[in-house]
């Protein structure tokens, strides 16, 4: 800081001398903690898809009632980031929320789309059985077919139905399986991965 910037936030006396180095620590860890402060109000009041920058800012201001809107921001920032091809930005973000078992569905993704497949699927194996969902089951298929594991890969992507983006992703992993396999070679047969949990459509849809 130069002398008027000390001046102007209170670090001097008003002939220019400078308050001792204690007092300095005080003011200036005071002006921190208002500034994070003012982020905490602006990550409340602003929508959802543009908080998350503040929340950030003051993670270490927030209460119990912030904690579950922040990790809906931060997901939807993931997304955008994954969208824009930023996976390494979106696994970083997510790296703080390991313990949030409805974000291990992006978390994944965003692993994967770094190159981090084993990593994805430790992370979507620590969901429990009752957080199933067919989300979840094709983010598992899609990392086994990315670590050569391609019968397991194709035995979860069978159990993926419907229409979606979903489905449309156990396509890609059945045909990717199937390629690898070669024509007329039967795939053999594999006992049914657990199904892990997970909905991330369904948590963008209530974010």
């Amino acid at each position: 800081m130069t002398l008027s910037q000390l001046t102007v936030e209170g670090l001097t006396r008003e002939n220019g001398q400078v308050y001792a180095a204690a007092f300095a620590r005080e003011k200036i860890e005071r002006i921190h903690v208002h500034a994070h402060l003012l982020h905490l109000k602006l990550a409340r009041a602003l929508p959802d898809e543009t908080a998350w920058p503040h929340y950030a800012a003051a993670g270490d201001l927030w209460e119990d009632a912030d904690e579950d809107r922040a990790a809906r921001t931060a997901a939807l920032r993931a997304t955008a980031l994954l969208e824009r091809g930023y996976p390494g930005e979106a696994v970083a973000l997510l790296d703080r929320f390991t313990h949030r078992p409805e974000l291990a569905v992006p978390h994944a993704w965003a692993l994967l789309g770094a190159g981090r497949s084993a990593e994805a699927l430790g992370r979507l194996q620590t969901l429990t059985p009752a957080q199933h969902g067919g989300a979840v089951t094709v983010a598992q298929a899609t990392a086994l077919v990315r670590l050569g594991r391609h019968e397991e890969a194709a035995a979860l992507a069978r159990e993926v139905r419907g229409s979606g983006p979903d489905a449309a992703r156990a396509t890609s992993v059945l045909a990717h399986a199937a390629n690898i396999r070669g024509p007329g070679k039967k795939p053999a047969a594999t006992p049914r991965s657990p199904p892990i949990c997970g909905n991330w459509a369904a948590m963008r849809r209530n974010a």
